[in-house]
């Protein structure tokens, strides 16, 4: 939970909020999706 400490503290002292960073989601795609998904449309615009 290192990688999340800073935003905790962020959180904490921007808004006054006490984040649980235990569970935490990110939702995305990766690169090679958005490439994927970038070529999908440059074809369907044609």
């Amino acid at each position: 939970h290192a990688a999340l400490a800073t935003l905790g503290k962020k959180l904490e002292r921007d808004f006054g909020f006490q984040a649980d960073l235990d569970h935490f989601a990110i939702f995305g795609v990766c690169k090679k999706c958005q490439t994927r998904a970038a070529k999908t449309a440059k074809r369907a615009a044609r």
